[in-house]
């Protein structure tokens, strides 16, 4: 590979459609998640996924540092983004973006990624499984990073204990233990019993077609419905 121009890689991925990601095998990994949801394999399993406001910023600057790598990368997470080719994303990217630099545009497709992701995979289980359920992570924080991959992990697993209490980019306030203790009493409700609501939350909906509602989780948390507009297309959630 080393010996490959760049160029004959990038025509590579784009042939092979080499998504980033875990790849089919045909024994372990058979299908895609949500063909699988489709016909029937995970039917039964409820699905609760999201994103964080700002995950591309812990994660762009280690892919975006050299020029080839990055814009092989940049292909192979709009290819798993919309699923296909990569080239209907990197077309928007240039459209909405153009005077960005690569680690602009680094940075939006980290979170593109995520966040395709969670909405096709709630969407199609709220269809034709058992019920999907999408949050955006957006409490608010004056780190640097914004609200980064992993920033919501310490308030998943309620990491609030007065004398060890770990966030990442969110300090230790009031709201936020409260919140935090909120939201991993959310997460044990759907573990026990299939759905988030009844934990203290207001009440969070399926993720379906007719509105996309999904839970806004911030300092006061609401419900909002279609926060991602027209890249639902790009996204491939139907």
């Amino acid at each position: 590979l080393l010996a490959r121009p760049a160029s004959e890689l990038s025509r590579l991925q784009q042939d092979l459609r080499l998504y980033f990601g875990a790849s089919l095998d045909g024994v372990v990994l058979t299908r895609p998640t949500c063909e699988a949801i489709k016909d029937g394999g995970a039917a039964q399993i409820p699905i609760l996924t999201g994103a964080t406001k700002d995950e591309g910023t812990l994660l762009a600057p280690f892919y975006a540092e050299h020029e080839q790598e990055a814009t092989l990368t940049l292909m192979g997470l709009a290819a798993s983004i919309g699923r296909d080719d990569g080239s209907p994303y990197l077309a928007h990217l240039d459209a909405t973006m153009p005077e960005a630099s690569l680690l602009q545009k680094m940075t939006q497709t980290w979170f593109d990624v995520f966040r395709s992701s969670a909405c096709r995979v709630a969407a199609t289980a709220s269809q034709h499984g058992a019920g999907g359920w999408v949050y955006n992570f957006e409490v608010e924080t004056d780190d640097p990073l914004g609200v980064t991959h992993a920033a919501d992990i310490p308030f998943f697993f309620d990491w609030t204990d007065p004398k060890n209490t770990i966030f990442l980019v969110h300090d230790a306030s009031p709201v936020n233990v409260m919140l935090a203790e909120q939201w991993s009493k959310t997460i044990i409700a759907f573990a026990r019993n299939g759905d988030p609501n009844g934990a203290g939350l207001l009440a969070w909906p399926r993720y379906q077609p007719n509105d996309y509602r999904c839970l806004r989780l911030a300092q006061t948390p609401k419900i909002v419905a279609n926060p991602d507009g027209e890249m639902l297309g790009l996204y491939r959630v139907s």
